[in-house]
């Protein structure tokens, strides 16, 4: 009884000290955050007022290829409409990806622990690159547009965006609604009063839904 009384001490040791280096980890990597929380920051569109989307897939839906839920919001326009900075912050990564056999670039807008991904890019703006320090609404880049083959000559650019916090194990998406400007807040309201009549997915039936539904934080 004694021997099992100390592999149990043991095994419960082992598993504190885990989590305490686990946590160290996070605390090294990550900053404070990790552990403590994050402070509040107030955001703006990806995207300028005169450049209003028409159309956009909202955040959580379930479908065949996000079966966990859409990870970020898809906003289009029939034309490469410039993306701008969400926030003040730093360009801390910009990557060469593949997407639907198409090359695109991924860009990550980092402020203190927040990060706005800019996904499926098609170039850059003037100036930007890795360590590149932007202002809220300086231009990021433009998206990836494709052509449509039904002989009308139609071309369809999407932004793929994402926003979130870095913390362990890895970066914590949120819905953005609580952190945008009273500006945006209104802006994608309305976009999304004018667009959801043509999204019949059941739950993708508001801006941020399903295991996105509400989390800020």
């Amino acid at each position: 009884m004694k021997k099992l009384l100390k592999i149990l001490g043991l095994i419960v040791i082992v598993f504190i000290l885990l989590v305490l280096g686990l946590s160290l980890f996070s605390w090294l990597r990550y900053g404070p955050v990790a552990i403590f929380g994050h402070k509040g920051i107030s955001i703006t569109l990806p995207y300028q007022n005169e450049h209003e989307p028409n159309m956009m897939l909202p955040l959580g839906e379930k479908e065949e290829v996000h079966p966990e839920g859409h990870p970020g919001i898809d906003f289009q326009w029939d034309y490469a409409a410039p993306l701008i900075a969400t926030f003040d912050g730093t360009i801390t990564s910009i990557t060469n990806e593949i997407d639907e056999n198409e090359p695109v670039l991924y860009v990550m807008l980092k402020n203190g622990e927040y990060t706005s991904a800019y996904k499926e890019l098609d170039s850059l703006g003037p100036g930007i690159q890795k360590g590149s320090r932007v202002s809220q609404g300086d231009i990021i880049g433009y998206p990836h547009c494709i052509n449509f083959t039904d002989g009308g000559g139609h071309i369809g650019c999407q932004l793929h965006w994402e926003f979130g916090y870095e913390s362990f194990p890895g970066f914590i998406r949120l819905c953005p609604l609580t952190y945008f400007n009273t500006d945006a807040l209104t802006r994608i309201n309305v976009l999304w009063e004018r667009v959801k009549l043509g999204h019949p997915n059941p739950t993708g039936q508001m801006i941020c839904n399903e295991d996105y539904y509400g989390k800020d934080e």
